[in-house]
């Protein structure tokens, strides 16, 4: 573990005069993150507002600032503090600079320090757990870039990332995933506030400062109901060395919180493993494109995560973002996603192979096998792997839901889908995930609650999401509303006019059946075109046509196909023998 190599001590450039002009100063000078400077304004740090100009235009002094700290701010840090840190309060404290006192202070802090750092007879763990309530959840927010270089915006984020999937490992705390906390960045909301929208006990917060090659991470663990601190720590290295930092920070923050449930870790969190820099700052910039799911963007992750490879073709989370973000890749360009199938299976086999705790490359193995390569055996294997790796990673939760539905055990399936909106709360693609789940076990009311709030989330990624309140309302005898719904669809997907006109007009004179056929006459290709074709036949009662389109979708390995043993809009045509020998051709036959 990384907590057992001594760390080299880093000096970092302080701001140059005895005036500092901005809240990024003051926390500099402080060694502490931004957010928190400005909480201690509360608290009585000096600073001072310029004249004429906005609340943000602050300054402070330096020797103001010593003061405070020396007269009472001491106190109220945690007793945690790291030796780095004594040396920084004995620098800045005037008290400090009689050799008469701090040599017997200094001894006694050391000796201080060592006790908790090394948690001699319990003692931080009974310390710290009084008062404050077991921590269950958890979100680790954006850190942030004290480096003054935008261009390290990348690597910071990574750094965050990171974090998240370390402390993911522990058992019995949820934490939120990076696309809901991400949502945080830059914002300056009451922690409090940021808490209850994301439904967790605790947060972490802190900054990365990267100068040259070293990087100094600070961290905190703040009790979020009350905008507590209960720990933090400053964690120092080279940058070459960066997964040892990160092992470092996972393993202080998780020791604070398991140590307070009254367990500890099993196994390390992180393999620590030295990796090549530039493969590491490629790899995070991959993971950022990942998120992005636009074809611009999606080209971008898969150049970059071979980028990451060729530096560093030990690195196991690079063949695990690659055989991820394959088939995103010629999904988003209209491409078949089963095309990349064989090269993403064998990057996130060899990143099993590399490294078999790494639950992303299990993630992404299962959901290949399952979605693409209809070996249902093999990737539940693998997803249960994925889970028992990483509890709380909500991207295998999905993919398990997925895999629920599609071999018919529906009440699973929507445990499994609230369990991965619960670890990505602000998400639109796993609220979005839950309804889908929802209405294929026939709650239709919950499925469009759900789905009309992935809407609200994202306004502008509308395509499934009306699909699926379209087909409810279908579902529910609302004829009408579904074929406004399915008309407004079209028309922002740039159908023409004429064509939408004539639908509205069949419609009108010759009711369901008559728009459904004309429909038809506008069959339509790309993703999701076979399965929605296959659709409209079992509607107007040619479970014949329905399922020839089905064997279409199949042809293409669409990943739509998987779910034709649940659909509810499936159900006039299941009793036609073209279903069954479908269902045995997919390997969903009972």
């Amino acid at each position: 573990m990384g907590t057992n190599k001594p760390q080299q001590q880093i000096r970092f450039p302080e701001p140059s005069g005895e005036r500092l002009d901005s809240w990024k100063e003051i926390a500099v000078y402080l060694k502490r993150d931004e957010r928190t400077v400005r909480r201690w304004e509360a608290e009585g740090l000096p600073v001072h507002r310029k004249l004429h100009k906005k609340q943000a235009s602050i300054y402070a002094y330096r020797a103001e600032i010593d003061n405070w700290w020396n007269d009472g701010r001491q106190p109220l840090e945690p007793a945690t503090s790291t030796a780095s840190e004594l040396q920084a309060l004995r620098e800045r404290a005037p008290l400090f600079r009689s050799r008469r006192f701090w040599i017997p202070a200094i001894c006694v802090a050391v000796f201080i320090a060592g006790v908790f750092v090394f948690n001699v007879a319990g003692i931080r763990n009974r310390v710290f757990a009084r008062g404050v309530p077991p921590i269950h959840s958890i979100a680790v927010l954006p850190l942030e870039n004290l480096s003054g270089d935008p261009n390290q915006e990348y690597f910071v984020d990574g750094m965050t990332d990171a974090l998240i999937t370390d402390l993911a490992k522990m058992r019995d705390v949820r934490v939120i995933s990076r696309t809901s906390t991400m949502q945080y960045k830059g914002t300056r909301l009451p922690l409090p506030e940021i808490a209850r929208a994301l439904d967790v006990d605790a947060v972490v917060e802190g900054s990365v400062v990267r100068s040259g090659g070293k990087v100094r991470i600070t961290a905190q663990l703040i009790h979020a109901p009350s905008d507590r601190h209960l720990w933090a720590d400053s964690f120092e290295g080279q940058a070459n060395d960066i997964l040892s930092i990160q092992d470092e920070v996972a393993h202080a923050v998780a020791d604070r919180i398991q140590g307070q449930l009254g367990f500890r870790p099993q196994q390390p969190l992180t393999s620590g493993k030295p990796v090549d820099l530039r493969a590491y700052e490629a790899y995070v910039r991959g993971v950022y494109f990942f998120d992005k799911r636009t074809s611009e963007a999606s080209n971008k992750s898969v150049d970059y995560f071979r980028k990451a490879i060729a530096a560093a073709p030990e690195f196991a989370p690079a063949y695990a973002g690659l055989a991820e973000a394959l088939p995103a890749m010629y999904w988003f360009n209209g491409k078949r996603p089963v095309d990349a199938l064989l090269e993403a299976k064998a990057a996130a086999k060899h990143a099993i192979e590399l490294d078999d705790r790494l639950a992303e490359a299990h993630t992404a193995l299962g959901a290949l096998l399952s979605l693409y390569d209809w070996n249902w055996h093999e990737a539940e294997k693998e997803l249960k792997r994925a889970l028992e790796l990483n509890p709380s990673n909500s991207l295998a939760h999905e993919r398990y839901m997925m895999w629920l539905l599609s071999t018919g055990r529906l009440s699973e399936a929507v445990l499994e889908a609230k369990r991965a909106q619960q670890l990505d709360p602000v998400s639109f693609f796993m609220n979005r995930e839950l309804g889908h789940s929802l209405y294929v076990a026939r709650r239709y009311d919950e499925a469009l609650e759900q789905l009309r709030r992935s809407e609200e989330l994202e306004p502008q990624s509308k395509g499934v999401v009306r699909n699926w309140i379209a087909w409810i309302y279908e579902l529910q005898g609302k004829q009408k509303e579904a074929v406004e719904l399915d008309i407004s669809q079209m028309a922002d997907e740039g159908i023409p006019p004429a064509e939408i006109n004539s639908l509205r007009r069949d419609y009108t004179r010759d009711g369901w059946k008559g728009y459904w056929t004309k429909w038809l006459h506008f069959a339509r290709s790309g993703h999701r075109g076979s399965y929605e074709n296959a659709l409209a036949e079992a509607r107007l009662g040619h479970a014949d046509k329905a399922w020839e389109w089905m064997e279409k979708c199949a042809d293409e390995r669409e990943v739509w196909v998987t779910w034709i043993k649940v659909d509810p809009l499936l159900e006039s045509a299941r009793s036609h023998p073209a279903y069954m020998q479908l269902l045995r051709r997919i390997n969903l036959a009972d």
